[in-house]
């Protein structure tokens, strides 16, 4: 764990949910495998490849307001198999896949004992897909009554990083943004965004962030850098022993 300015008189942390909470890639890559296993089809590493490329390129375009949240699922698919579809057809497909996929959700080893940890304080999850997809899912995995604020991109009318997102949050938990940890696994999206709306922005590397965060080779001085969620703990008391 690294810090920057180690943070003192935190009030509220806001958590990221996919890649932080829960797995998202044991999932997707569980929920796919036995998705073209009922379709008579064995998921290689270069279908597995093409599956999170379409995925990173579809939900940026999502992001960015180019698609809906349905329409970003489609294009992933047709990205996949690389050919035309109708929106059923598609639709078809990816509700198979989703079945698979949303069975497969499950907790990284650390979240609990690190939400028990922070018990009495205020804390919110935040992803950025739709408000009741992520309740959903924080629901489905058993998490439903450790958070005051459970939102997502409707429910606030902004994606991360825009920093509406960020201060949304903080309003709702009424606390000082300042005052105010946002933990999350995508160093530009999570951290920086944090950062750049007056949070203290926390990055968690399970230790494949630099892969997927390449702009993440030269992190931010005020980025704080942890890899794995017990190392908040520290983070609060104030605890310069990783510095």
């Amino acid at each position: 764990m690294s810090t920057a300015a180690t943070p003192m008189g935190i009030d509220a942390i806001v958590f990221d949910v996919d890649g932080t909470l829960v797995d998202h890639d044991f999932a997707q890559r569980a929920g796919l495998q036995l998705h073209l296993a009922a379709r008579g089809q064995h998921l290689t590493s270069d279908l597995w490849d093409r599956w999170v490329a379409a995925e990173e390129r579809q939900f940026a375009r999502y992001l960015a307001g180019e698609l809906s949240f349905e329409e970003q699922r489609r294009e992933r698919v047709r990205e996949f198999l690389d050919a035309p579809m109708s929106d059923s057809a598609a639709d078809e497909w990816f509700a198979a896949y989703l079945t698979h996929f949303e069975a497969s959700w499950r907790l990284f080893d650390d979240v609990v004992a690190t939400l028990d940890a922070l018990a009495g304080r205020p804390v919110a999850a935040f992803s950025n897909v739709s408000g009741s997809y992520t309740r959903h899912k924080v629901e489905t995995v058993g998490l439903t009554e450790r958070f005051a604020v459970t939102w997502g991109v409707d429910d606030v009318g902004s994606a991360k990083p825009d920093p509406r997102t960020f201060l949304s949050l903080c309003a709702a938990l009424g606390v000082e943004p300042a005052r105010t940890m946002h933990v999350g696994d995508r160093y530009e999206t999570d951290a920086l965004g944090a950062c750049a709306a007056g949070l203290v922005g926390v990055w968690l590397d399970r230790g494949r962030g630099l892969a997927r965060d390449p702009h993440a080779s030269m992190v931010d001085p005020g980025v704080m850098v942890i890899h794995s969620l017990a190392d908040v703990l520290p983070l609060l008391a104030g605890d310069r022993r990783f510095g």
